[in-house]
C-alpha cells in the first residue's frame, strides 16, 4: 500500500510499504507507534508467501521503478535473527526488475544479510540521531557506533546503504550534535556510496503528545516551541525547520557535494526556501530521485 504518512500538500516520494510486522520492542519516546497501534506486543505475520504473491501482482502493473519498505509499522531487522524474513525478501527483490527493497532499522542485527546476494536491489538504511538523542530518547536501540559499523559491513557485503536523519530534534547544542553525527557517518562509511539521506523534522500528533507525557513525564522532547501545521501535526515553526535543514544539508555537502538528499513530510514551500547551493551536482541527484518515485 502507499505510505500512509503522505498527506495532501506534502512532498511525497511515493513510498510503498510492505508491512510484514507490527510494533517494536524498542522504545523511542517520539515514535508514532507509542499510540498508533495501542498494542503491547509485536505481531509477525506468518503468511509471508501470500504477501509475496500479492506483491507480485502489484508489480506486474507498475511500469516505473518503485521503492518498497518494511519499516513503517515495525523495525525491519529488529527480530530478523529469529524470523529470518530478510532471507525471504532479499532474494525475492533480487529478481525484480522494477522494485527496490528498503530495510530500515535502528539495530545492528544484520547477520542474515551478510550471507545473501542482493543484486543491488536492496537498500539497508539506518535511522540516525546524535548520540545525545540516542542515549536519552531512543531506548533499547543499538548505539550510534553500532549502527554505523553495521552500515559499513553491509556496504562491504555489496548492499546499497541509506540514512534517515529523522526526526531531527531541536535541543540545546543541536547544531554541534548534528555536525558530529554527519562527521561520524562519513568517517565510517564515506568510502562507500550512500544511496540517499533523508531529512525530516520532529512531527507529532495530539494523541502522541498525550501518550508521551503519560509514559515519559520527565522527558524534554516536547520542551521546544511547536505549532500545529495544516495536516494536524505539531512541528517546529517553519523558520526553525528551514534553518535546521540548511545547517544539516550544507554540512553533508561538505563531505559529498553530489550526495542525494530529500526532505521527508515537508510542504513544497519549505523545500523551496531551504538555502543550499543551487549549482551543485547534487541537485540533479535530488531531482532524479524525486522524479523517479513521483
Amino acid at each position: 500500500e502507499h505510505c500512509p504518512a503522505g498527506k495532501p500538500g506534502m512532498m511525497c516520494c511515493n513510498y510503498f510499504i510492505f508491512p510484514f510486522a507490527q510494533n517494536c520492542h524498542m522504545d523511542c519516546e517520539y515514535c508514532f507507534l507509542q499510540f498508533y497501534l495501542n498494542k503491547h506486543v509485536m505481531i509477525i505475520y506468518a503468511n509471508i508467501e501470500e504477501m509475496l504473491e500479492e506483491l507480485e501482482k502489484v508489480l506486474e502493473f507498475k511500469k516505473s521503478m518503485i521503492r518498497v519498505g518494511t519499516g513503517e509499522y515495525a523495525d525491519s531487522l529488529a527480530l530478523d535473527d529469529l524470523t529470518g524474513i530478510s532471507e525471504i525478501l532479499v532474494p525475492f527483490f533480487a529478481e525484480q526488475q522494477n522494485a527496490t527493497l528498503e530495510l530500515k532499522t535502528k539495530t545492528n542485527n544484520i547477520s542474515n544479510l551478510l550471507n545473501l546476494k542482493s543484486c543491488g536491489k536492496t537498500v539497508v538504511s539506518w535511522s540516525l540521531s546524535p548520540e545525545w538523542i540516542v542515549n536519552n530518547f531512543e531506548h533499547g536501540t543499538s548505539s550510534l557506533v553500532q549502527r554505523l559499523e553495521a552500515a559499513r559491513q553491509c556496504a562491504i557485503a555489496g548492499y546499497k546503504i541509506g540514512f534517515h536523519l529523522d526526526p531531527i530534534i531541536h535541543y540545546d547544542g543541536w547544531q554541534r550534535g548534528y555536525e558530529e553525527l554527519i562527521g561520524k557517518v562519513f568517517d565510517t562509511v564515506g568510502s562507500h556510496p550512500i544511496e540517499w539521506i533523508s531529512l525530516g523534522n520532529l512531527r507529532i500528533t495530539t494523541d502522541l503528545k498525550t501518550m508521551m507525557r503519560i509514559r515519559f513525564p520527565q522527558s524534554n522532547v516536547l520542551s521546544a516551541e511547536m505549532v500545529r501545521s495544516f495536516d494536524g501535526r505539531y512541528r517546529y515553526p517553519k523558520q526553525i525547520r528551514i534553518h535546521m535543514y540548511e545547517s544539516i544539508w550544507n554540512e553533508i555537502l561538505k563531505y559529498n557535494f553530489s550526495q542525494k538528499l530529500y526532505l521527508c513530510m515537508e510542504n513544497p514551500d519549505v523545500w523551496q526556501r531551504v538555502n543550499v547551493p543551487k549549482t551543485s551536482n547534487y541537485l540533479l541527484g535530488v531531482r532524479s530521485f524525486v522524479d523517479q518515485y513521483l
